[in-house]
């Protein structure tokens, strides 16, 4: 209770928590929105991403660093819909795991170029954004994104024995049969996918790591590079 009445961020709450069951484990935290210049190169530096946020933009920008930076990225993604009737119309997840040169969450249509025009409109130019939303110009966010803990979880775990199936293979198909991994538990159903072909918007930026700007966008560049530049 004390943290949420400080306000705390959960980076720090769970580094605290991790610290606690004194295993040793080193915990670097970043209590700070992803589209940052140190957020981004200290991500550039991991031999493994994980992400599991609900704004396409923060999805797509993971996406890209990956890309960038040759490193295996797993995204998690939840969806809850409801009936409009208090009742439950859809529980359903996904976990893809990407690499760099391969099908990206654009290509597989995790969302569209229209969706995240206007999620990085909506993040970057709030006003913009509500004012081209009433003209129609762009297609709105999705903004119902309700947090429950045993969904999360279970998709937080799946996403977790991706990566141990690549490290130690444990399953009678070969993982090339599972970068897509879908489930539906108002359904009952587990669907998994292979990857795609490469997708045209990212692949030409595998391997670029550090340019000016950063992933080639002006917004993450540093104090520094806005100076001599």
């Amino acid at each position: 209770m004390a943290d949420a009445l400080n306000k705390e961020y959960k980076a720090n709450v769970l580094a605290r928590s991790v610290d606690e069951m004194r295993f040793g484990t080193q915990v670097r935290t970043i209590a700070d929105d992803l589209y940052s210049f140190h957020a981004v190169k200290a991500l550039s530096e991991c031999d493994v991403l994980f992400g599991c946020m609900d704004g396409i933009d923060g999805r797509h920008l993971l996406n890209k660093l990956s890309t960038a930076y040759l490193i295996p990225y797993f995204d998690i993604g939840v969806k809850l819909a409801a009936d409009g009737a208090g009742g439950i119309d859809q529980i359903c997840g996904s976990v893809h795991y990407l690499q760099p040169g391969g099908s990206s969450l654009l290509s597989r249509g995790v969302y569209t170029h229209e969706q995240l025009r206007a999620a990085s409109m909506k993040r970057a130019d709030p006003i913009a954004y509500k004012e081209q939303l009433k003209a129609g110009y762009i297609e709105g966010v999705d903004e119902e994104k309700p947090a429950v803990i045993s969904v999360n979880m279970l998709f937080a775990s799946l996403g977790v024995n991706e990566l141990l199936a690549r490290i130690h293979p444990f399953r009678d198909d070969p993982n090339s049969a599972f970068s897509v991994n879908r489930i539906g538990l108002h359904a009952g159903t587990f669907f998994n996918e292979p990857d795609g072909q490469p997708c045209a918007t990212l692949n030409k930026w595998v391997g670029r790591g550090d340019i000016i700007p950063l992933l080639g966008m002006p917004s993450l560049s540093s104090e520094e590079d806005r100076m001599n530049h």
